[in-house]
């Protein structure tokens, strides 16, 4: 039964993910859009279930790897929008999406295999510069407004089906996994990946350029979540260790969003 709810709460916010972000970043801009697509949602979920049926000391062996996890998805970014441009025809973003799966796992496997038993301080410090690279790298991008394009309804309903698809069929992979491997899934970029086909074809591949631009800076709110949660596990009840993680990283979205925008303004 718990196994069930949580591929049922896992479609939900694998749809409320998708759509979500994908109307933030047509509606109000990339900078919005990809503020939010860092917050820890399917990270939430899969480590909140992981705790509730295998205990404390599972939940913090999943997420110690986690934060090296990110640096893949950035990888996986750069390599879908190149395979994006590269590829012609209305199958680009298919294929720029499996060239980018592949690089994903060709740069998480080493990963896995080299961290997966160091301490989480040597890991938060490698994780912390890769952002700073990626963030280094992808300075110049460049950024564009959406494009106002009119979409049906079923379109916002579909996308919704296919995010929340997605992350609860990554669930079930998960779940002969173990711990370690079930933290690696849980940030599987694959719902990441939804968001940037569909951009992709909306709004094209230069807005989904200034898109993957503000993800190293996004993705410091599920590192802040992470830290929060791995420190505090051992000390206060789990409730309130998940409340006040997922609490710091809405406050570094909120305050990214208002410092993008004054910075813009000036």
């Amino acid at each position: 039964m718990d196994f069930a709810l949580k591929v049922v709460l896992s479609f939900l916010v694998g749809g409320a993910y998708v759509s979500g972000v994908i109307w933030l970043s047509e509606h109000l801009g990339s900078r919005v859009g990809g503020a939010v697509a860092g917050l820890p949602s399917t990270i939430l979920v899969g480590l909140a279930f992981i705790d509730i049926t295998e205990g404390t000391a599972a939940t913090r062996s999943a997420v110690k790897i986690v934060p090296l996890i990110f640096t893949a998805a950035l990888v996986y970014g750069l390599v879908f929008l190149i395979a994006a441009r590269k590829f012609k025809g209305p199958r680009r973003s298919i294929k720029a999406s499996l060239a980018a799966t592949i690089a994903w796992l060709a740069v998480v496997l080493p990963l896995k295999f080299v961290f997966e038993n160091a301490a989480f301080l040597t890991i938060c410090l490698v994780a912390a510069l890769g952002l700073l690279a990626f963030r280094y790298f992808f300075r110049n991008f460049s950024t564009t407004l959406p494009k106002k394009i009119p979409l049906p309804r079923h379109i916002y309903d579909l996308r919704f089906i296919i995010g929340g698809t997605i992350i609860a069929a990554a669930v079930v992979a998960a779940r002969v996994a173990g711990p370690v491997w079930g933290g690696v899934v849980a940030s599987l970029p694959a719902l990441l990946g939804t968001v940037f086909y569909f951009l992709n074809k909306s709004q094209g591949d230069k807005f989904l350029e200034g898109f993957i631009r503000r993800l190293p800076l996004s993705y410091i709110s599920s590192f802040t979540f992470l830290v929060i949660i791995y420190q505090l596990l051992p000390h206060l009840s789990d409730p309130l260790s998940f409340l006040l993680a997922m609490a710091g990283a809405l406050t570094y979205t909120l305050l990214l969003i208002l410092y993008k925008r004054t910075a813009e303004q000036v």
